[in-house]
C-alpha cells in the first residue's frame, strides 16, 4: 500500500480526520510564520498569548476557533480563506 492509499483509508477515521487537519492547519502557520522571518515568541507577543500555545497550534495539538485564525493570519500579514469543497474532490487528493 503506498502513501496516498494509507492516507484515505487513515482519514476515513473521523478521530484521524481531526488530527490530520489540526496538523495541516499548523503546518501552513508555521511555513506563514518562517516565510515572515517571525520567531514563535514574537507572533504569541503579538498575539498576547502564550509562546506554548502557538507550539500546540503549530504542532496540531489545539483547536483554533477561526477569530483566532483570522488574528493569527493577520499577524503574519495574511489573509484567511476558507473553502468549500466537494468531498470527492478533497478525496481525490
Amino acid at each position: 500500500m503506498n502513501f496516498e492509499d494509507y492516507k484515505k483509508k487513515a482519514l476515513q477515521d473521523p478521530e484521524v480526520k481531526e488530527s490530520y487537519y489540526n496538523y495541516e492547519i499548523g503546518n501552513l502557520i508555521t511555513l506563514a510564520r518562517i516565510e515572515k522571518n517571525i520567531p514563535q515568541k514574537k507572533l504569541a507577543e503579538d498575539l498576547g498569548v502564550a509562546s506554548s500555545t502557538i507550539s500546540k497550534i503549530e504542532n496540531g495539538h489545539r483547536d483554533c476557533k477561526i477569530r483566532e485564525l483570522r488574528r493569527i493570519a493577520h499577524a503574519l500579514g495574511k489573509e484567511l480563506k476558507i473553502s468549500f469543497v466537494d468531498p470527492k474532490e478533497e478525496n481525490d487528493k
